[in-house]
């Protein structure tokens, strides 16, 4: 602030958010990524804005307020896709897609979660995919498509074992019940 450094006043603000964000005090989050918003739109920092939109969708989408989440991450999305930002388009389209998937909406959580699949793989960006591949394998197998489902995860678990993610345990969770599925069938 003394410098005049109103990115860097955005950011900060951004960075404290997440702070407050994963000590899931999701009120305080909103109120700081509300700042690095509203700094950001003023100095026409559209990458800010998008980022901040994105983040208070996922403090919404904690909270349960699945409607007013997506209708950030779309916000976020828009952004993304004008200044050409694929990884926060990738990004946007999951987050909508996981939230559409809690709304039980399937056919539109598999359409976003495969679009944000498509710019992953384009991109390289493998921890998303390990993500986006997860969260088909759930769609499938809850849309008893238990083939699908088990090609998904597999890919999955592979990925995030491959890169280290903490997303291996789901995985094989998921697995597990595609596997009893199949045996059943």
């Amino acid at each position: 602030e003394a410098m005049s450094d109103w990115k860097g006043v955005a950011i900060s603000l951004g960075n404290l958010g997440n702070c407050y964000y994963d000590l899931v005090q999701y009120e305080k989050a909103i109120d700081l990524y509300q700042q690095y918003h509203d700094i950001s739109e003023k100095i026409r920092f559209r990458q800010g804005v998008a980022i901040s939109l994105g983040n208070l969708s996922n403090c919404y989408n904690c909270l349960g307020q699945y409607e007013k989440a997506i209708a950030y991450h779309q916000q976020s999305l828009d952004i993304s896709e004008k200044i050409g930002d694929e990884q926060g388009v990738a990004s946007s389209l999951h987050t909508i897609g996981s939230i559409l998937l809690k709304l039980e909406n399937y056919s539109e959580a598999e359409r976003k979660i495969q679009a944000s699949l498509v710019i992953s793989q384009d991109i390289g960006y493998k921890y998303l995919i390990a993500y986006s591949l997860r969260v088909l394998a759930k769609i499938a197998h809850q849309t008893n498509r238990p083939e699908l489902a088990l090609r998904h995860c597999q890919e999955a678990l592979k990925l995030c074992q491959e890169l280290g993610i903490p997303l291996v345990k789901e995985c094989e969770e998921l697995l597990g019940e595609i596997q009893a599925t199949l045996e059943n069938n």
